[in-house]
């Protein structure tokens, strides 16, 4: 899923800015396309029901997303190479 939280604050997810979304491709019934992309997170206690989203995307990353961390640019330098 791609979430970072610490005590309770939310930190990232996905292609976060500040609940605008940001332009990705979407592949729907076999047709791409450019749409906006948005993340609706929030956080609970423990055992309660919990709204993700209703957008079904890679885990941890919205594709497009530019990468965060080495480990993160690594495994998709790897991809590339191999596609």
């Amino acid at each position: 899923m791609g979430v970072s939280v610490t005590d309770g604050v939310l930190h990232s997810s996905s292609c976060w800015t500040n609940g605008d979304g940001s332009n990705g491709a979407v592949i729907q019934y076999g047709i791409p396309y450019i749409t906006r992309l948005r993340t609706d997170l929030r956080l609970t206690a423990a055992g309660t029901t919990v709204r993700i989203d209703d957008v079904n995307r890679d885990p941890g990353r919205s594709r497009g997303c530019a990468p965060t961390s080495p480990a993160t640019t690594a495994r998709r330098s790897a991809w590339n190479s191999t596609t």
